[in-house]
């Protein structure tokens, strides 16, 4: 008898860490969904105000860059404002600027599971501080990547 009690015992501890291990992932990856959907609206946001000032001339030559190394400065450590990174942001901004963000088909595109060989994309680096594997730059448009308007 003792030892039905000790299995018993063991299968629901085992239950036990399985539904704490489910709930556990469950609860990983909508948090990653949530920082995803914010860090989105973060790049696009940046990427709004660069191209406003940038692109109408009210910045001058290389201002993405300063802006870059003053934000390094202010923040030691930061990762992801680069200057190079910062351009992408503009470009995603000016990729999707057109497009309403709550349209059936910005949500769409960006709901539907696709691999990367589906999409038009490049792969921003670990220094965009988003995922160590890398992030994937999706454009609205089928024509060419962004790589080519830096």
């Amino acid at each position: 008898m003792f030892l039905g009690n000790m299995a018993q015992t063991l299968t629901t501890y085992r239950n036990a860490a399985t539904a704490i291990s489910d709930a556990l992932v469950a609860e990983q990856y909508a948090a990653a969904v949530g920082v995803n959907a914010r860090q989105l609206t973060l790049y696009y946001n940046v990427g709004c105000y660069l191209s406003l000032n940038t692109r109408r001339g009210v910045w001058g030559q290389d201002a993405i860059g300063q802006i870059s190394r003053q934000l390094q400065s202010l923040m030691p450590g930061l990762r992801g404002f680069s200057a190079t990174n910062m351009r992408l942001m503009r470009l995603f901004y000016e990729a999707w600027n057109n497009e309403p963000l709550n349209s059936s088909v910005a949500t769409d595109e960006l709901q539907s599971p696709v691999s990367e060989a589906d999409i038009n994309s490049s792969v921003i680096t670990d220094e965009f501080g988003v995922s160590p594997k890398g992030v994937i730059y999706i454009t609205p448009h089928a024509s060419g990547g962004v790589e080519n308007d830096l």
